[in-house]
């Protein structure tokens, strides 16, 4: 059984950096059981390795400093609808929806 473990943002907070997979030019953004799509984001490298050694072919690995994350790519999701992956056991709805305060 393969474990999964969310986004801490307190390890990201700690790191000062968000992981997550690249296909081509995107990250992946599968839709989840309310249709809405949603882009999966690590804490560590580790983690997302393991979804790209069980995906497969195509991914890879890449790093972006937390600023650069709040500051670019969170309001670029918002403006286009997409959601925060939200993977682990308590996952509900497969995404959250996150802003800045």
């Amino acid at each position: 059984m393969v474990r999964r473990r969310q986004l801490s943002f307190g390890a990201v907070r700690g790191a000062g950096t968000v992981w997550f997979v690249r296909e081509g030019e995107d990250s992946p953004a599968p839709s989840g059981a309310d249709g809405r799509r949603s882009v999966p984001f690590w804490s560590c490298a580790a983690c997302a390795a393991r979804a790209v050694d069980m995906r497969g072919r195509g991914l890879w690995v890449e790093s972006m400093p937390l600023d650069a994350w709040c500051e670019g790519v969170l309001p670029a999701m918002n403006r286009v609808g997409l959601l925060v992956a939200s993977i682990g056991p308590r996952a509900a709805s497969g995404g959250v929806e996150l802003r800045r305060r």
